[in-house]
């Protein structure tokens, strides 16, 4: 299991830890809303998963300025 936060579009919807399988896609991809896309992130090392495919609407809460790419 792998720890992550989820960081909902919404804003009045909160930030929220969660433990997933690393291997359990279709959880992945339920969270993200659809197919998934990486982005490896540095200060502090970390992976960010986002939906692939649709860009909107935008997570400003999840900006590379935000979470430190």
């Amino acid at each position: 299991m792998i720890n992550a936060v989820v960081i909902p579009v919404a804003l009045d919807h909160p930030l929220r830890c969660v433990e997933l399988d690393p291997h359990d896609f279709a959880t992945y991809q339920g969270l993200t809303g659809g197919n998934i896309q990486t982005h490896e992130l540095r200060n502090p090392a970390m992976t960010l998963y986002s939906n692939g495919v649709s860009v909107t609407p935008l997570n400003i809460r999840a900006t590379p300025d935000r979470v430190g790419a």
